[in-house]
């Protein structure tokens, strides 16, 4: 489309590569559901990030596939997410806290 200021999507992942970037030292910090506090940068997002998403690739997640997160919010959850997007996935996260039963349903249901 003529006019426009971009000529790629502006997806989660790419903001992610765009502050990973030009702020790679800026703290995020997160808190476990246990009271501890988790500090990373945007920087180390980034690059765990992209070494989480060639392993899922070559675990065989493709764009349009569906992959479960289940664990809190955590850094580690975050990279997860990003991880899966950036291959053009669909991140489903899953809460913890979930029963077996009902995590077995969500998990069939989405066909993760």
């Amino acid at each position: 489309m003529p006019g426009l200021n971009q000529s790629w999507p502006l997806t989660a992942d790419r903001i992610l590569d765009h502050a990973a970037q030009w702020r790679p030292d800026c703290e995020i910090v997160a808190r476990t559901a246990e009271g501890q506090i988790q500090r990373t940068s945007y920087g180390a997002l980034g690059a765990r990030t992209r070494r989480l998403a060639t392993a899922l690739s070559a675990l065989g997640v493709r764009a349009g596939d569906r992959v479960a997160v289940l664990g809190a919010n955590s850094p580690r959850s975050l990279e997860a997410i990003y991880a899966a997007i950036g291959l053009g996935a669909v991140a489903h996260p899953l809460a913890p806290g979930l029963s077996p039963n009902r995590l077995s349903a969500l998990i069939e249901q989405a066909q993760d």
